[in-house]
């Protein structure tokens, strides 16, 4: 690494801390108010990058800032470019916020002023992104078509692969040994008795009658007055109900 580089990092990273305040509210603006189009994790980028434009651009010249800035991401420099260097941007957003904390001619001369007067040359540099992007999306729609193309049997040379089957071997089947000696059957099970299946009719008259004389004998048993529920005074008397 030469020298100079070294000295031009530690040069930016001091410009970063010693601006932080200043570059925090830029980077807070531009997640604000785009944030479907940039990411989080890119906020060292754009603090480095808003640095370079923001306090050293007119020291580093547009041709090495414009090599910088092509050698990153195309989609998150075209929105960041697009942001910083946006007349409305720097006046509605930024300028206010910049002035509750450094001096309006600071502001106005040193920010505001030699922002925009890069403003033309970055507007070229973003629509040299913008035809880049829209080349490569165009080149992937066409290599999408043709692939779906060819494999619908409509492109190419019309050759299309067919399937084999493989040559396997077909297993043999096993045939099992034959027993060795046979088991013999040392018993003959006796059959059920036609008996288990049928109800005895003895025992059917039987049971009937030991419930025909349970009856009798409950009902004897509830008859006694003895064996009555208690009589309270309090049913027998009138209730507003039966009014």
């Amino acid at each position: 690494v030469e020298p100079e580089d070294v000295c031009f990092l530690q040069q930016v990273m001091y410009g970063c801390v010693r601006y932080r305040r200043l570059l925090k509210i830029m980077t807070s603006s531009l997640f604000f108010k785009h944030s479907g189009e940039t990411q989080r994790s890119d906020a060292t980028l754009y603090t480095v990058l808003g640095y370079l434009a923001l306090l050293r651009l007119s020291e580093l010249g547009f041709d090495d800032f414009k090599a910088i800035v092509l050698s990153q991401e195309r989609h998150a420099i075209t929105v960041f470019l697009r942001f910083l260097f946006d007349a409305d941007t720097l006046r509605v957003w930024l300028r206010p916020e910049w002035m509750k904390h450094y001096e309006p001619s600071f502001v106005e001369d040193e920010l505001v002023g030699k922002a925009l007067t890069f403003a033309p040359q970055v507007q070229g540099v973003v629509r040299v992104l913008e035809g880049q992007a829209a080349a490569e999306a165009s080149k992937r729609d066409e290599e999408a078509a043709a692939l779906k193309a060819l494999a619908e049997g409509r492109g190419g040379k019309g050759e299309c692969t067919v399937p084999e089957p493989f040559n396997l071997t077909a297993p043999k089947a096993r045939l099992l040994p034959p027993p060795e000696e046979t088991i013999p059957i040392g018993f003959k099970p006796t059959p059920v008795p036609p008996t288990t299946y049928v109800e005895p009719k003895r025992d059917r008259e039987e049971l009937e009658r030991r419930k025909d004389q349970n009856r009798i004998e409950l009902r004897a048993k509830y008859s006694d007055p003895k064996v009555q529920p208690f009589r309270l005074k309090t049913l027998e008397r009138p209730s507003t109900f039966e009014k």
